[in-house]
């Protein structure tokens, strides 16, 4: 009627214009058609239920009607995939494992209600396959999945669970898949809707979902983002670029760029520890993501988030046994140090962007957009920083920061030359003789290399004269 309508008002003098609006109505009319899930009155009166809803709708909806030995059952899923399975399980914790399930099967004309068992991360078949169920019908049209059957309260097989007993109750959809003309089902990929307590099937009652965003949740990836994408890059650009900040001056007799540094690394281990113990907490022990095959790479946040934990404090612990600055083997703690320091930080990065996109974050595509601005940035200023270090290398500035005796001599003075040499031993060791051999002993505009014997010589000199002189020593 109102695609005539439109073809037939003068006021649409373009066909184009025509197309678009009666398409634009064709969009809205299969709205209509595909109605959300229709909330029961008889909830909380007659029968027991577990909704999802919303104002326009609910995207499913459990109902049970208890009776002397039975119970009725009534579910209801918005889902369009036509291969598409509801199963409802009843479980003593949130986690799958070791629970009754009941899968509601519209492709399998047979037992179109099935009785199931999850041991651990597989699924197993009661036998028979529909054991303590009874009158099922199982529909799927217009986008709502609908199965009704009846259970039984209580059976002979140890696994098919007494509903006199208070359960959690799950909700998933899954896909099913065709095997040797045989239906299957295969492994669902969403987080369990949950009851957010156990479910009394003796009452009435109209139970709410359990929160996946919850406060332990929530501070699990706050104190990650704080820790990881806040604190540890600061520490890692205060030490690699800021070792010159206030030289002369101290904070409790130590530089202030390796306060600033070691302060930032105890907030990273501090507000890593608590993002840790936090979902370890909520999760009640370790629990490996099955994510689906679009987002693979989610089930590694777990278990990056362990060797990242690991490292958090690994690395401070080689700092308790590193060797004094002027140490031959000083250079392979630094390498060592820098190296873990940097595998951490970068996994980190890797497991918090993977983190925010999971579904158990509920974070919208805004939030996961600030994520991947704030990384942006820290490598934007990382590659700018790096430019400005090596732009101004230590070979060149090294003599200008010596400087010029009292006298004007291109000769430095004896004060500044130990402190220049005590700088770029501690920060520059592989450059430190040749740059004290020729502000010490050679014309300060002179680009001659000196020969290895040289160099030895002249280091070890120079390194009398700052024994002798540690007063002047920063």
């Amino acid at each position: 009627m109102c695609t005539y309508i439109v073809y037939s008002c003068e006021g649409f003098k373009s066909m184009a214009t025509k197309m678009w609006i009666v398409g634009l109505l064709s969009m809205l009319s299969m709205k209509c058609i595909l109605a959300s899930v229709p909330w029961d009155p008889a909830c909380g009166t007659t029968r027991g239920c577990f909704p999802d809803c919303r104002d326009t709708g609910c995207t499913f909806l459990v109902t049970w009607q208890p009776l002397v030995t039975e119970l009725l059952f009534a579910v209801q899923y918005e889902v369009t995939a036509t291969n598409s399975y509801v199963a409802l399980g009843f479980s003593d914790d949130l986690r799958m494992g070791d629970d009754s399930v009941v899968a509601c099967v519209p492709g399998d004309p047979t037992n179109p209600v099935q009785s199931w068992y999850t041991q651990d991360t597989d699924l197993e078949s009661l036998s028979p396959l529909n054991t303590g169920l009874s009158a099922a019908i199982v529909t799927h049209a217009n986008g709502v999945l609908a199965c009704n059957f009846t259970r039984q309260i209580k059976d002979a097989n140890a696994h098919f669970f007494n509903l006199n007993n208070e359960y959690l109750i799950m909700v998933v959809v899954g896909q099913m898949k065709t095997k040797h003309g045989v239906t299957q089902l295969d492994k669902h990929y969403m987080i369990p809707h949950t009851s957010d307590v156990k479910v009394d099937f003796t009452s009435t009652s109209i139970y709410k979902q359990y929160k996946l965003s919850s406060p332990l949740v929530k501070l699990h990836g706050s104190m990650m983002t704080l820790a990881w994408l806040v604190c540890c890059s600061i520490g890692i650009v205060i030490a690699r670029y800021q070792k010159d900040l206030l030289p002369d001056k101290k904070l409790f007799s130590t530089k202030y760029w390796f306060q600033l540094h070691r302060g930032s690394m105890i907030c990273v281990m501090i507000f890593g520890t608590v993002g840790f113990i936090s979902i370890f907490v909520e999760l009640k022990g370790y629990s490996q993501l099955t994510p689906p095959p679009s987002k693979g790479a989610t089930a590694a946040h777990p278990v990056l988030g362990i060797i990242v934990t690991a490292i958090m404090f690994i690395n401070p612990t080689m700092s308790m046994f590193r060797p004094d600055p002027d140490h031959k083997f000083r250079f392979v703690f630094n390498w060592a140090h820098l190296g873990v320091g940097v595998t951490g930080h970068v996994l980190a990065v890797v497991s918090t962007m993977i983190g925010l996109t999971t579904e158990r974050a509920g974070l919208p595509t805004s939030g996961l957009v600030v994520g991947l601005l704030w990384l942006a940035a820290i490598i934007i200023m990382g590659v700018i920083m790096e430019i400005l270090k090596w732009k101004t290398p230590a070979n060149k500035t090294s003599c200008q920061n010596t400087g010029k005796s009292a006298e004007g001599t291109d000769k430095p003075n004896l004060k500044q030359l130990v402190m220049f040499h005590h700088h770029y031993l501690r920060n520059e060791p592989k450059t430190a003789n040749f740059l004290h051999l020729r502000c010490l002993f050679m014309d300060t505009r002179s680009e001659q290399r000196p020969t290895n014997k040289t160099i030895g010589k002249r280091s070890l000199e120079l390194c009398s004269i700052c024994k002798e002189n540690e007063k002047w020593l920063p």
